[in-house]
């Protein structure tokens, strides 16, 4: 009971906002998972999911590349994982639509790849980058930007899977009659 008590005086207390930041990124994380996980584990795409996740340490890397060595002065990790792992997506998408290739031999060249520059890029950077900070975090360094961030990425997914859920659930669940109804099944795959 006094872990309980310690845990909500630190969550309200102005001297840890560091603890605050935490427990709502936590909340705010929970969401995420509770629409996208539901999505990834009725397609069985974890694979995909496990891909793309590893596959912005290559953003991260060439961000932080970037960054170090003057280039693009103030370019955050952040966006650099961003817009890898929207790329990542993309083209593991459209590979997967238009070749007869199979989707995991894709998903996994895709996870390689992307590791291999984020580790190329990083080794490559001036100073000391841990790879492993990246790839696994620490919730307790969330701040207050990231958390914003959160929200509006919590927004967009949300809004997203309320407006599009009857063709989301099509899909998931039965491409082939979905696309006999009519769904753009592509476009909701991608």
């Amino acid at each position: 009971m006094d872990n309980l008590v310690g845990f909500f005086g630190a969550l309200a207390s102005p001297d840890f906002p560091f603890v605050r930041n935490a427990f709502f990124a936590g909340l705010l994380s929970s969401v995420l998972f509770g629409v996208l996980g539901s999505v990834v584990t009725v397609k069985r795409i974890a694979g995909l999911a496990g891909a793309i996740s590893h596959a912005v340490l290559g953003g991260i890397g060439i961000a932080l590349y970037l960054s170090a060595t003057g280039k693009v002065p103030g370019l955050s990790p952040m966006v650099g994982a961003i817009v890898f792992a929207l790329l990542s997506a993309l083209i593991i998408g459209t590979v997967s639509l238009k070749s007869k290739q199979r989707e995991d031999t894709v998903i996994q060249a895709i996870w390689a790849i992307g590791m291999s520059i984020g580790v190329l890029f990083m080794a490559k950077t001036p100073g000391y980058t841990d790879p492993s900070s990246y790839l696994f975090g620490n919730i307790l360094l969330i701040s207050s930007q990231d958390l914003v961030l959160l929200f509006l990425l919590d927004v967009v997914v949300v809004f997203l899977a309320w407006r599009f859920y009857p063709q989301i659930e099509a899909s998931a669940f039965d491409e082939e009659f979905a696309q006999v109804r009519g769904i753009p099944t592509r476009a909701v795959f991608l």
